[in-house]
């Protein structure tokens, strides 16, 4: 496990090259999102059948990469929750978030609000 305070008792500043450090924050940074999902999932909507959470991030997150999983994870635990999963309808961690939703069958409630940029993005493939 890697030392993530520095010597005077304060949380240190990580280089994304410390990769064992990075996964630690990340997986520690998940766990807390978990801790915030169950105390949400108190709330009820008053109008509303589903609740609607906005996933965006990186475009660059490859499949197969940690933090791709594991968005891509927290997105099939949020869609069998009956969340609907709203992204930026791109690459990364975008379609890993519509990838979650899509894979316990919930596509016709997980857009992606795609944005025409001049450059590098595409819809992702699990957009309708």
């Amino acid at each position: 496990m890697t030392t993530l305070h520095s010597d005077m008792g304060g949380i240190r500043n990580v280089s994304l090259a410390e990769e064992d450090a990075v996964e630690e924050i990340v997986a520690a940074t998940v766990m807390n999102l978990w801790e915030a999902v169950d105390t949400l999932t108190r709330l009820r909507p008053s109008r509303h059948e589903r609740y609607r959470v906005a996933i965006f991030g990186s475009g660059r997150a490859r499949p197969g990469t940690f933090a791709y999983n594991e968005v891509k994870r927290a997105a099939v635990a949020l869609t069998e929750m009956g969340c609907d999963i709203v992204t930026g309808g791109g690459p990364g961690l975008m379609q890993a978030a519509n990838e979650g939703a899509a894979s316990v069958g919930n596509r016709q409630h997980s857009p992606g609000i795609h944005v025409e940029l001049p450059f590098e993005q595409e819809v992702n493939p699990f957009v309708d």
